[in-house]
């Protein structure tokens, strides 16, 4: 048997709330992401409204970014003698699963509803179209998806 986990060739199986990567590694990926979080934020105040920058770029960067931190988690992983399904869990076998993704995956869409609006209570701004024109974005609500979906 080995250190990482694997015996002869296997994965070992799925438990519930097993570490799956080292603290240090763990640790140097919240950095990461913190660090460029920090880097984004001041880097904003350097764009200007009038400007158009070239959205390519800056989606092709944020692919790149993206699958970037994806290579470091799966190495991560990997290290351990983990896989996806580790950190994904088992795959549906029945409709109830697949509607409990469906829950997890609303109640997540309702918790960022709820964040953009602290947000925009943090600027003073009541109204999400009053945002979305000030700040550039898009704050899908459900009744911004209803609007939408009206011919």
């Amino acid at each position: 048997m080995t250190d990482v986990g694997v015996e002869a060739g296997r994965e070992t199986p799925i438990a519930r709330f097993e570490p799956v990567a080292g603290v240090v590694h763990t640790l140097f990926l919240l950095f990461i992401i913190a660090a460029i979080a920090v880097v984004g934020y001041f880097s904003i105040y350097r764009q200007s409204a009038g400007r158009n920058p070239n959205r390519i770029i800056f989606y092709l960067t944020t692919m790149a970014w993206e699958w970037l931190i994806f290579g470091y988690v799966y190495w991560g992983l990997r290290r351990r003698g983990k896989s996806l399904k580790n950190v994904a869990g088992r795959s549906w076998k029945a409709v109830p699963d697949f509607l409990m993704d469906v829950a997890i995956a609303f109640g997540s869409w309702i918790a960022a509803i709820i964040a953009d609006a602290g947000a925009l209570v943090t600027y003073n701004t009541a109204d999400f179209s009053v945002a979305a024109e000030r700040f550039g974005i898009l704050v899908l609500t459900p009744t911004q998806l209803l609007r939408k979906a009206k011919p």
